[in-house]
């Protein structure tokens, strides 16, 4: 008999209740229906026509707004140039895939697709970059069609890139090839 107990799969319901507590702290609110999220979590290789792509661009198009406010929270004078920039490198430099490793790993498991593209490592960190921008798209869709007003609470997204920003403002997370950031030098 083995000394240890096995933890039962995460579903995911309980996956996307967890989500909601993190962004809605203050707030008990949690979805009764599941049926966006679980499309946000299946790629196209798994169904042609209940994917996550319609999603995902919902999710592009809102984190665009929210990394801009972030950034403009982290840099209030910031011009637009450098506005762009940092939204850019923001948006290109693996930040999704890494929040979704980081913030939200439990959906990581409970993404559906392609055993093939799973296995391939780059391919998979694309397609968690892509979950990460379909959830925003399934929440912000979710919050609206239900009319619960909260969808300026989806702005505690804008505090956690904007934690972000500003530990790689202060050197405390530094560009690391191999992993995306690394820690920085800590002995000031």
């Amino acid at each position: 008999m083995n000394s240890y107990t096995l933890t039962p799969k995460l579903s995911i319901e309980l996956a996307i209740d967890n989500i909601f507590k993190k962004i809605f702290t203050d707030t008990y609110f949690v979805p009764r229906d599941y049926s966006l999220f679980k499309t946000a979590l299946t790629h196209k290789s798994i169904s042609s026509t209940n994917n996550y792509e319609i999603l995902e661009c919902l999710g592009d198009g809102y984190l665009k707004g929210f990394i801009i406010s972030a950034i403009l929270q982290v840099y209030p004078n910031a011009n637009e140039g450098f506005i762009n920039d940092a939204r850019c490198t923001l948006e290109g430099t693996n930040t999704f895939s890494y929040l979704l490793n980081h913030e939200f790993y439990e959906l990581i498991e409970l993404i559906k697709v392609n055993e093939n593209i799973k296995n391939n490592k780059e391919l998979f960190k694309s397609v968690k970059e892509d979950v990460f921008e379909a959830i925003v798209g399934a929440l912000v869709m979710y919050v609206n069609n239900k009319r619960h007003n909260l969808l300026y609470k989806i702005s505690s997204w804008i505090g956690l890139l904007r934690a972000f920003i500003g530990e790689k403002k202060a050197g405390i997370v530094i560009a690391n090839a191999a992993t995306f950031v690394g820690l920085g030098d800590l002995t000031d």
